[in-house]
């Protein structure tokens, strides 16, 4: 089984050493793209486009690859966090964040990881991504104590070089971003798949980079209508 090693160097709210952390990170973006692979193999179930949507019927493939894969992490979608003014009773618990998947290591090390999904394309815009997801973690709702965060977009109009210059021009024009936190091409993008990166130095908790992973599954959707998925046998730990 694979968990992140453990680290003698600089530590945040993860225990890991920061060219360790950045490889698991990797590797689990790399599980989530082949979960959305094979998501879009079986037909693309799910009850409807909504990104809720999409992102719950990409969990079983995705714990099967990490299963298969001996990454020992246990995920947890719509993980709320309550923080000690919420424990205490000074703020209201439904103002928690919630995020879309967390990654947490039961390994040696303590570590977690957590990305937001977000749609572009139908409605869902450029700003919704910036505002209500990356501006999350850099303002520290999301992850503060964390070094590395994800988002994926689901693209499900245009491609994703079409959106990444509609994503930057929001975050340049943004009063509390501004261009040191665009987002950089780090592998060849086609009309199906892009990643990026973006670098933040965040006023509350750690320095964080994100890792966006989009993909263009528009038509995929259009031609695969919502229904569900057909049942599966339960999934067998990985020895």
């Amino acid at each position: 089984m694979s968990s992140p090693p453990k680290s003698s160097g600089p530590q945040s709210g993860n225990s890991l050493g920061q060219r360790a952390e950045r490889a698991f990170v990797l590797r689990l973006m790399a599980a989530v793209t082949e979960a959305i692979a094979r998501w879009v193999a079986e037909g693309c179930p799910r009850y409807n486009d909504h990104e809720v949507s999409i992102t719950a019927a990409v969990l079983t493939p995705l714990r099967e690859v990490v299963t298969e894969d001996g990454l020992e992490v246990v995920i947890d979608p719509e993980r709320v966090e309550w923080d000690e003014a919420i424990l205490s009773g000074e703020r209201d618990p439904m103002t928690a964040p919630r995020f879309d998947l967390s990654f947490r290591s039961f390994g040696q090390a303590p570590w977690q990881f957590t990305i937001e999904c977000k749609r572009l394309g139908r409605g869902a815009t450029a700003r919704d991504y910036v505002e209500d997801g990356l501006l999350e973690f850099v303002d520290g709702s999301y992850a503060a104590a964390e070094r590395w965060g994800g988002m994926l977009g689901y693209v499900v109009s245009g491609t994703p070089s079409q959106w990444q210059p509609r994503v930057n021009n929001v975050i340049d024009a943004h009063v509390a971003l501004g261009p040191t936190h665009r987002l950089s091409q780090v592998a060849a993008a086609d009309s199906t798949r892009a990643t990026y990166e973006s670098t933040h130095v965040r006023k509350k908790g750690a320095a964080l980079t994100l890792r966006h992973a989009w993909f263009g599954i528009g038509a995929e959707l259009a031609n695969a209508p919502a229904k569900p998925r057909a049942p599966r046998e339960p999934l067998a730990r990985a020895r």
